[in-house]
């Protein structure tokens, strides 16, 4: 993909609750669960060092935060 452009709680529990949306390279954005970004670190942490007031991070990345 070629960035993260937002993040939402979906109301579900914390853990699996929190999903992106997503930018793909050759498709539309699509919302994503937090859990299948699991290898993108990168992304996600730059997306959450840039955007303060949006929901997240997962709890294992705030330690790059």
């Amino acid at each position: 993909f070629k960035s993260i452009l937002d993040s939402r709680w979906t109301g579900k529990t914390p853990r699996t609750g929190l999903q992106h949306l997503v930018d793909w390279e050759y498709a539309e954005p699509t919302w994503q669960p937090a859990k299948d970004l699991s290898g993108c670190d990168r992304w996600v942490v730059g997306f959450h060092r840039g955007n303060y007031g949006k929901p997240g991070p997962v709890s294992r990345l705030k330690r790059f935060l």
